[in-house]
């Protein structure tokens, strides 16, 4: 899978199945080389499943060519640009998916996909890459700095009998 506009392209993709958006992160933004003025406006933020929240800075639209040449299948993805540190470029969700009809096999690191009525791709993610990002993903991240303070009221003592 890539995405291409004429400065760089970008692969190291997330395949979730449970991501409802698709997603590009801020850092690949810049090394694509795009200007913030391409963002569409998208006020909110994007929660994710342990409740974090996610301020989202932009939304745009990338054409996205899922190949493993000489079969291609090009659509145009709307992606969610936010700011996290992650090993991934990109996190591709379900909508994205099913408009391509993937299947996704992640045990075989796989997708699959229609590209005619009679034919169908397979796309193979690389296993050391695979192997990398996921370790990345597993490092402690430092947690941003709070601005509010807990007042020690907050924590009742325990009187001693």
């Amino acid at each position: 899978m890539a995405v291409d506009n004429e400065t760089s392209s970008s692969k190291r993709f997330f395949v979730d199945q449970g991501s409802l958006t698709d997603i590009l992160l801020y850092s690949t933004f810049e090394k694509m080389q795009l200007t913030k003025a391409s963002l569409t406006l998208c006020k909110g933020d994007l929660v994710g499943f342990p409740g974090e929240r996610v301020n989202v800075r932009g939304a745009i639209w990338l054409r996205t060519m899922f190949d493993s040449q000489p079969k291609v299948k090009t659509i145009d993805v709307k992606y969610l640009v936010i700011n996290i540190p992650n090993p991934y470029d990109m996190i591709l969700g379900r909508s994205s998916l099913n408009t391509i009809g993937a299947v996704v096999s992640t045990p075989h690191l796989a997708v699959k996909f229609p590209i005619s009525e009679i034919e169908v791709n397979v796309l193979h993610a690389d296993q050391k890459e695979a192997q990398w990002c996921y370790k990345e993903c597993l490092k402690p991240r430092m947690a941003e700095p709070r601005n509010e303070l807990i007042s020690p009221q907050a924590f009742p003592r325990v009187k001693d009998k």
